[in-house]
């Protein structure tokens, strides 16, 4: 007759094993950590703001007492109108000024009449001279001009400015190409830039610049790369790069989840991710940031994802996202197929159903595929909604249009 054999435990390894289980923190414990690693970071985020508006506001009256006995004075200007809000105005005499007039008075009071874009320019130094175009450029919006000089100026032609007066101005490189449209060129002194190119010179010059790399990122098809100081880095490895520089990048965060494959993971800081970890993460770090309740698409139904402290089903993912933005069509149509028959879901104050999440996607978006092909299957027989030949012309509307690409922002 044969018998298990007996396993045998050393004293010491059982003691650790025993002291290991002891320690192991239960999952109600797990969830008061992150609760409380939550609230601290909030805490500290909040003091860090809180320094910073101080500090603001201590440099606006500092300019504005300068402006007050001097008016022409270039260097108050511009410190006033980098503590300026957008929207907000300061009081300079009987006049008040919005952040881009200031702008214009200590470019105008610098240039006195010399030629612009040089760098004759006095009243303001080389740098602030460059950083007030580039801050002016900012404040534009595409298609708005601003006048410096007697000479209108676009947004693109601001960023030029800057980058005529330093051609090694990071920052001014990136913007630059975010303000390029696909195939459109910027021509900078005797070269013409694309959009990559004005993202690989953004990290030409500052090689630690998570914007570039994410916007650079962004802007390579798929199997397309990039060459930056001689290596080549492919889609997922600029968000890496972003990701590497600042854990805090939201969009970086919303685009690897975005490239990733199901089941397809990624390193940061020598930590997987996958999927629906770069989701959560973004939420955590913005929960308004409403392309990253994309983690609803791939939670399981009885799934919960933590965002923050917080757990958050699927439809809830999807409910959150259309509070953040009523015109996300995606969003309506996944709400619509996380709904059951009968059921609703409350955005604002009121309740849709399955095929009203379906219309809501289909009035933003008439062109959306799989909310045409949601709303047929969801349309029963009957003098409501009509015969079999209408439920089909619904799928024929899908199939017709074709499947959508998922964008990244």
């Amino acid at each position: 007759m044969s018998r298990e054999p007996i396993e045998v435990v050393c004293p010491r390894l059982r003691l650790k094993m025993q002291n290991e289980t002891r320690s192991r923190p239960s999952p109600a414990q797990q969830q008061l950590l992150r609760t409380q690693n939550f609230r601290n970071k909030s805490e500290a985020l909040t003091q860090e703001k809180e320094d910073k508006e101080k500090s603001m506001q201590e440099d606006k009256e500092r300019a504005l007492m300068i402006l007050t006995s001097n008016p022409k004075d270039v260097d108050a200007w511009f410190k006033l109108a980098v503590t300026l809000g957008v929207g907000e105005t300061a009081q300079v005499g009987r006049w008040a000024y919005t952040k881009l007039q200031c702008y214009d008075q200590a470019l105008t009071g610098s240039l006195r009449g010399r030629d612009i874009g040089t760098r004759k320019a006095y009243g303001l130094n080389g740098s602030k001279f460059t950083q007030a175009w580039h801050n002016l450029g900012n404040l534009l919006i595409v298609g708005g001009t601003v006048q410096i000089g007697g000479q209108s100026y676009t947004q693109q032609q601001c960023y030029v400015q800057a980058l005529t007066l330093n051609p090694k101005h990071a920052n001014t490189w990136n913007n630059l190409g975010s303000s390029l449209g696909v195939g459109e060129t910027a021509q900078v002194g005797s070269q013409y830039y694309t959009q990559q190119q004005c993202y690989v010179q953004a990290l030409t010059w500052r090689h630690g610049h998570a914007n570039a790399w994410n916007n650079l990122g962004s802007s390579l098809g798929l199997g397309e790369t990039a060459q930056v100081e001689s290596q080549t880095y492919t889609k997922q490895q600029c968000y890496v790069q972003a990701l590497t520089l600042d854990l805090k990048h939201v969009q970086a965060w919303n685009n690897l989840g975005n490239f990733l494959g199901d089941g397809e993971t990624t390193q940061i800081g020598g930590q997987s991710y996958t999927k629906q970890q770069c989701y959560v993460q973004a939420l955590t770090l913005d929960p308004k940031h409403s392309d990253s309740y994309n983690v609803g698409v791939f939670s399981g139904a009885a799934e919960r994802a933590h965002i923050g402290a917080k757990p958050c089903t699927q439809q809830q993912c999807f409910v959150q996202a259309l509070t953040s933005d009523p015109k996300d069509a995606n969003a309506w149509n996944s709400l619509g197929c996380s709904l059951g028959v009968g059921e609703t879901a409350q955005i604002g104050s009121q309740s849709y159903t399955q095929q009203q999440c379906y219309v809501q996607a289909l009035t933003l978006d008439p062109k959306h595929a799989n909310a045409w092909n949601s709303l047929g299957a969801s349309l029963g027989v009957g003098p409501d909604w009509g015969s079999d030949l209408h439920k089909a012309s619904m799928f024929h509307t899908g199939i017709d249009i074709g499947p959508l690409p998922s964008g990244e922002k």
